[in-house]
């Protein structure tokens, strides 16, 4: 495939990513990126293929557990996160009165 298709499904990927936030979509979108950086090396349909499935596989297995570990123990971090966390104390401010 020509490496302008892949980088046109990055950008699919990407869009979806935004919309339904799993890091499942943003981690397939690199693959294609890579397998567009191994397409624009001139590298035949079969490296490309297997660049996408390895990036994808590695990419799917060994970081978005840790995206995912990370989205949960956000909330229950000690002290809270967001404005939850600053119910009822007072707030540090930027400027001085």
């Amino acid at each position: 495939m020509n490496a302008v298709v892949w980088v046109i499904l990055a950008a699919i990927l990407g869009v979806a990513e935004i919309f339904t936030l799993t890091a499942a979509l943003g981690l397939l979108a690199v693959a294609a990126l890579a397998a567009a950086g191994v397409a624009a090396l001139g590298m035949g349909e079969l490296a490309q293929f297997a660049t996408f499935a390895v990036v994808a596989v590695a990419g799917l297995v060994g970081i978005r557990p840790l995206v995912r570990r990370q989205a949960r123990r956000s909330p229950g971090m000690p002290g809270g996160c967001g404005s939850a966390a600053r119910s009822g104390r007072p707030a540090p401010t930027t400027r001085r009165w």
